[in-house]
């Protein structure tokens, strides 16, 4: 008795990138909202002066540093996911077939 194994792709693969999009536009607003924010503040405080304030608009440009780094994290987070859910998605898309055969001979009368 033979056998043949071979890998039968039951649908092409696909690129599910685009899963990844509506999370990463909402990043990217709350992105533009701490910059919003931050812009906001720096005006705000630009014709104040004194240690205190000093002191404000240092800790509101670390946090928007931070913020911002926090985001990246986020969507490279999300990239990541994303590129696994693919490879998940289309390594399902395949399965190992192995066909068993009999050899059978016979012999043609004349």
């Amino acid at each position: 008795m033979g056998s043949f194994t071979i890998k039968h792709h039951f649908a092409d693969s696909k690129e599910l990138s685009y899963k990844a999009t509506p999370l990463k536009n909402a990043l990217q607003e709350i992105r533009d909202l701490g910059t919003d924010f931050t812009t906001f503040m720096k005006k705000e405080m630009e014709n104040e002066n004194g240690e205190l304030v000093e002191a404000i608009n240092q800790e509101i440009i670390d946090q928007h540093r931070n913020h911002n780094l926090i985001l990246d994290y986020c969507e490279d987070s999300i990239t990541s996911m994303t590129n696994t859910y693919t490879d998940y998605v289309n390594d399902m898309r395949k399965q190992d077939v192995t066909l068993y055969y009999k050899f059978v001979s016979y012999v043609e009368s004349s």
